[in-house]
């Protein structure tokens, strides 16, 4: 519990940490992926690590979407924070580049069906930033 997900192999490493015991063990493994996602990024030379980025994230999102608690809130939450992160940093390829695969938030009970995706994603990033900071991550083609 509380180990690092290894950044040469995260996708099963992860699943070990999803399947722990403990009553954190899905929001460490979530958090955990999530900074391998982030690393990804960051270190990406041009767009070369991104594939594996979103390969890690569609995992995660697998996961959440059959959890059997807030597993679909903790992705959503995760996930904006990571958007909002790019946009602070300027960073709109990666946010084109999720946006075009198809990446967006599992949808949860409450939200109206008739979002888009994109949609959703955006007015997440939008609640999560109050202060007036231009959206433009979402509007990113």
């Amino acid at each position: 519990q509380g180990d690092t997900i290894d950044l040469n192999d995260p996708i099963p490493r992860f699943e070990r940490q999803w399947k722990e015991e403990s009553l954190d063990a899905h929001d460490v493994a979530i958090e955990n992926m999530m900074l391998v996602v982030d690393h990804l990024v960051k270190t990406s030379p041009g767009e070369r690590l991104y594939t594996r980025a979103l390969d890690c994230l569609v995992v995660v999102r697998e996961y959440c979407e059959k959890g059997r608690g807030d597993e679909a809130d903790l992705f959503n939450e995760a996930l904006k924070r990571l958007m909002l992160q790019y946009e602070e940093r300027k960073d709109l390829t990666i946010c084109s580049f999720l946006k075009t695969r198809g990446m967006s938030l599992i949808p949860v009970r409450g939200l109206s069906s008739c979002l888009s995706a994109s949609d959703t994603l955006k007015e997440g990033v939008k609640e999560a930033d109050d202060d007036g900071y231009d959206d433009a991550i979402m509007d990113a083609d």
